[in-house]
């Protein structure tokens, strides 16, 4: 599985800069701040991008040279040596391997503090399943009370997307409201990747998420504040995305006690996939 990666999951604007100056090295600071409002949709003046450039500059990640930005190269190196050592220890890990659920109807309890924490676990699951399967499943099927994971600033979720489905793997992802914010993630993302809004939600419609991945089943019931608060998130109808995301921001950081279950079960997957799937057979909302 090819997992989203961020430099910071908190700070979206350090990971458009890095991700624009990859592509296109030698970038005069303003042609910089026109690609990250145009590609990446991220609203941020001049003055406050020349601040997180001079920290980068200051951290020798960034080189200024004629007043064009680039990367250097020393610190790429770097990070290439650390991801290099980092994989193959974690090939070499048998603990994480013997933490997947392998028996039927087995199961772990992965617990974290934090809405940020959920995601970064989610992801490191989903890469350590998909890593010890031998028989690769074809299709993620997901359910989300709320579209809070497709509300991105950046253009991470819709490569990631496009990436699953380049190597065969189809992706159906039902939301369970008809909130404003949740009918603009669906028309963004529609032409990208299957997803539909449940008229009638088959699971919780706050504060739940799911996958099924083949036989494997990952899942999260939100601590009841923090649905709460994502419930009253959502329903404002007058909801703009750039306020939105500064709340969401907010709430991914609040400590709270986040379990997510993760079990293999090939009765119970399918009987999530059928309810799931079902939404998919019917008219688009």
């Amino acid at each position: 599985m090819l997992i989203m990666f961020c430099f910071d999951p908190s700070n979206p604007l350090l990971n458009a800069i890095l991700e624009i100056l990859a592509e296109s090295p030698s970038l005069p600071v303003r042609e910089l701040h026109v690609r990250i409002q145009k590609d990446k949709h991220y609203p941020v003046t001049i003055q406050h991008l020349y601040r997180i450039i001079n920290r980068l500059i200051e951290a020798q990640i960034v080189l200024k040279e004629k007043g064009n930005l680039t990367l250097n190269r020393i610190w790429l190196g770097q990070l290439n040596h650390f991801a290099t050592a980092a994989a193959g220890q974690l090939e070499k890990d048998q603990v994480s391997s013997l933490s997947l659920p392998l028996r039927s109807g087995q199961h772990v309890i992965i617990r974290t503090d934090s809405l940020l924490g959920l995601q970064a676990m989610w992801y490191h699951t989903l890469a350590q399943l998909y890593t010890h399967l031998k028989k690769q499943p074809t299709e993620i099927v997901k359910y989300y009370s709320h579209a809070w994971w497709l509300l991105g600033s950046d253009d991470s979720t819709e490569k990631f997307l496009k990436k699953i489905k380049e190597i065969g793997i189809s992706c159906y992802w039902l939301l369970g409201n008809t909130t404003k914010l949740d009918s603009e993630a669906l028309r963004h993302y529609e032409k990208h990747f299957t997803i539909r809004i449940a008229p009638k939600a088959p699971f919780p419609s706050e504060g739940y998420c799911v996958n099924v991945f083949g036989e494997y089943i990952l899942e999260c019931i939100f601590p009841k504040t923090i649905a709460l608060q994502f419930q009253l998130l959502f329903s404002d109808k007058n909801a703009k995305r750039e306020d939105s995301l500064a709340v969401l921001k907010d709430l991914s950081g609040i400590k709270a006690r986040y379990s997510m279950k993760f079990w293999r079960n090939a009765e119970l997957a399918e009987e999530i996939r059928a309810k799931v799937k079902l939404h998919f057979l019917r008219t688009k909302i």
